[in-house]
């Protein structure tokens, strides 16, 4: 009678700790999914990599358009000037 007793017992703990194991399997690969898709180091210095090179390249665009900003004004004070000049004399 003890022995059958102890048998349900085992068997409950046996079925407790299955369903645990059930649980820690699911979380396992759901884990290992969330892990897969996150984003590694390596990739992240690429990703950063390619963010600074745009970054670089529209700064030296503005700059570009900045000088070219500054060289037309200069000329069309230049052509202001003249045409005054004209206008004057």
């Amino acid at each position: 009678m003890k022995i059958d007793a102890n048998g349900a017992k085992i068997d409950q703990v046996e079925q407790r700790l299955t369903a645990r194991l059930d649980k820690l399997t699911d979380y396992a690969i759901e884990n290992r999914e969330r892990v897969g898709k996150m984003l590694t180091e390596e990739r992240f210095k690429v990703y950063f990599s390619e963010i600074m090179s745009n970054i670089d390249g529209m700064a030296k665009s503005v700059s570009r358009g900045e000088q070219e900003r500054t060289a037309m004004n200069a000329r069309l004070g230049r052509v202001e000037e003249d045409a005054n000049k004209n206008k004057n004399g």
